[in-house]
């Protein structure tokens, strides 16, 4: 590796890393901690700079931004204190998909920064080239930095969105909670293959409206009862 000039060695960490982030996001979004429209997003975001090899730095992330940012009408209007009341109030879908996605964003960064770390901390790199890996911890801490500062203004500029993203997370946890639990339950053969089917499509079909408080408080109470299969 010592042959490789800086610019070599910087996008070949830099490819390694856009993998780990497409794993991460997989992970996050398998276990509903992000939806399936921010793994989307996420995975646009990564795409972009794979195909330039590994060239663009981690921080140039022009379609996080403008997803995250919102509509043009969003952006024009937000800084009136009116409108953005009106938005908290009324546009609670956008602002839970920009808190989802700043959240998910968030999390693989930090877990990326700990992959770098734990990877320059080997004995594969020399001195030298350590020094020139420093530019992508730079963008790594640029991206949480950003980011952490984006969500800390969506969420003072929009507190009763910003509850209705927690809840809404908490639940899409909850659901691929119960989805793990049946699919366990059918592979040790407390349930058959139709029970199984027709559980996950009552889970898939549980819509998101203003009753999501109770829905998931009766989830809960489903989840902790014990499961007795029919003799």
């Amino acid at each position: 590796m010592t042959a490789q000039t800086n610019a070599d060695i910087q996008s070949a960490i830099r490819v390694r890393l856009l993998n780990k982030e497409k794993q991460l996001s997989a992970q996050l979004c398998a276990s509903g901690i992000i939806s399936v429209e921010t793994l989307r997003s996420l995975m646009v975001s990564i795409d972009i700079l794979f195909d330039h090899d590994g060239q663009l730095p981690l921080n140039k992330r022009k379609s996080i931004a403008n997803r995250f940012n919102g509509p043009l009408y969003i952006r024009l209007f937000r800084p009136t204190p009116a409108v953005r009341k009106w938005i908290d109030q009324r546009l609670h879908d956008w602002v839970i998909s920009a808190f989802d996605l700043g959240r998910g964003f968030l999390i693989v960064q930090k877990e990326e920064y700990k992959t770098l770390n734990e990877l320059t901390t080997s004995n594969t790199f020399s001195d030298a080239e350590r020094e020139k890996i420093q530019t992508i911890f730079h963008e790594i801490e640029d991206n949480v930095s950003d980011m952490e500062l984006l969500l800390e203004t969506l969420r003072n500029d929009f507190p009763i969105s910003y509850r209705h993203a927690l809840t809404d997370k908490a639940l899409r946890m909850l659901l691929c909670e119960r989805r793990r639990t049946w699919t366990h339950f059918a592979d040790i053969g407390m349930i058959t293959e139709k029970e199984l089917s027709e559980q996950l499509d009552e889970i898939s079909q549980l819509p998101h409206t203003d009753s999501m408080f109770k829905r998931l408080m009766n989830l809960i109470r489903k989840a902790s009862s014990p499961v007795e299969k029919e003799t």
